[in-house]
Parts: structure tokens; C-alpha cells; sequence
């Protein structure tokens, strides 16, 4: 059908046992399109969010730049069977995506995981539920920024994040600042305790703190497992354990 264009101000207010099964474009809203914030100052409860790619308890994909800001997922599942499946949102193209909110619903899918969201931009996000990906781009906070949108910031996670390539703390890949994470940290390729990976593309990595264990195979970091050219990190702290074969380091594998 057609894409939802208005907007949704819960009002603080709380939805209990959500329930929503199907294929693709999956949530709350299953598809929006709106330059601004579509969904704000909203809250779910227990929700069982099912699908297959594009699946959030909020939106499943949002396209023109369209936002959630103040809303919390408080329990419950949101699973997808394909890629882009997050917390509160599934998939957003770019400068979507998530501010100022919380999940602690268990998230899983393949590639493009996050407990917020499979990927957008954001900041101020928290995550304590447990994120899973049997793919790609896995994050506690995004499954993956994506390249041009640069640095994202104030994200804490305190989830299990388990994944294949590309798995970090708050995003599989892109930059982080002023963000935390204190999950436990396991995949395989370009692991870290805050980002998977990042570019000179996706910003930099400045004032992360990384206290969960991070745990891979090869390019294994406790703040990021692998970086590009020209990239930088500063002001980082590790105090997790970090374990892995090849190209392992405290801060960056």
C-alpha cells in the first residue's frame, strides 16, 4: 500500500502486547515516508515483531530522511528472518533513522542488525536487550551507519551482540563519539567493542568507552576492529578483554 506520510505523537503513552506478523515492511508502521519525525513520545511494551527484511517494532522502513525521536521498546522480541531488522526500526535510507530512544526487546535477524535500528543515523540511543545476526553488520545500537553519513554519538549499549563480519558494541560499521558500550562482543571478521569497522568516510572514533569483552577470529579491536586510511580515534578508553588470531589489539585490531 501506500507509504504513511503523516505523524504519530503518542503522548507518552504506553501500547501493550504488539503483535504484527508478515513479510517485508514490518512494524508499528510498516512503511512511512516523511521528511520529519513520524513517530515521537511513544512507548511499547512486550511486542512480538515478526517478519522478513525491514522489520522494527516502530517502522519497518522509513525513506525521505524520516525519524523516530522518544520512543522505547520496554520487552519483548523483534525477529526477521531477512536483513535490516532493528528495535525500533528496520531500514532507513539516508539521514533517517532514530534519536532519544531505547530498546530492550531481544533482536534478531541476518545482516544489517541493530538493537535501535538495521541502519540509520541517530544519537542518544540506549540498548540492553541481546542483538543477534547470523550475517553481516551487526550492532548493539545500528546493524550499520553506512558511508557519507560520518559520526554518530551518545549511544550506550549494555546488549550481547553476536554476529558474523562486521560486529561492534553500538554499530557494525561507521564512526562513534562520546559512546559506551559494556555487551559482550562476538563474531568472526572486523570485530570491535564500539564499531565493527569505519572508513574515512563514516567519520571518526572520539571519547568511546568500551568495558565488555570483544571476542573474533581476525581484525579484533576493543574500541574498533579495523580502520581505513586516514582514519583517527582519540580520546578512547578499553578496560574489556579482547581475543583473537590475527590482527588483535586493545584499541583497534
Amino acid at each position: 500500500g501506500k507509504p504513511y506520510d503523516g505523524i504519530v505523537d503518542g503522548g507518552g503513552f504506553t501500547i501493550k502486547n504488539l503483535t504484527i506478523s508478515g513479510g517485508s515492511n514490518i512494524g508499528f508502521i510498516g512503511t512511512a515516508s516523511n521528511g520529519g519525525t513520524v513517530v515521537s513520545n511513544l512507548k511499547l511494551d512486550n511486542v512480538n515483531i515478526s517478519g522478513g527484511k525491514n522489520v522494527g517494532a516502530v517502522i519497518g522502513q522509513v525513506t525521505d530522511g524520516g525519524k523516530i525521536d522518544n520512543c522505547h521498546i520496554l520487552g519483548g522480541k523483534v525477529t526477521g528472518t531477512g536483513d535490516h531488522v532493528g528495535g525500533l526500526l528496520g531500514y532507513s535510507d539516508y539521514f533517517g533513522g532514530v534519536r532519544n530512544s531505547s530498546n530492550a526487546a531481544a533482536i534478531s535477524g541476518v545482516s544489517f542488525v541493530g538493537g535501535i535500528s538495521g541502519g540509520a543515523y541517530g544519537s542518544n540511543c540506549v540498548n540492553t536487550g541481546t542483538v543477534t545476526g547470523t550475517g553481516n553488520y551487526v550492532g548493539g545500537i545500528y546493524g550499520s551507519l553506512g558511508t557519507d553519513i560520518g559520526s554518530t554519538s551518545g549511544n550506550e549499549n549494555y546488549g550481547a551482540v553476536t554476529g558474523k563480519n562486521y560486529v561492534g558494541g553500538v554499530t557494525g560499521s561507521g564512526g562513534q563519539t562520546n559512546s559506551y558500550n559494556e555487551g559482550n562482543i562476538t563474531g568472526e571478521k572486523n570485530v570491535g567493542g564500539i564499531s565493527g569497522s569505519f572508513s574515512l568516510f563514516e567519520g571518526t572514533s572520539d571519547q568511546c568507552v568500551n568495558k565488555g569483552s570483544v571476542n573474533g577470529v581476525e581484525n579484533v579491536g576493543g574500541i574498533c576492529g579495523t580502520t581505513g586510511n586516514r582514519c583517527h580515534i582519540s580520546g578512547a578508553t578499553n578496560e574489556g578483554y579482547v581475543t583473537g588470531e590475527q590482527y588483535v589489539g586493545g584499541i583497534a585490531g
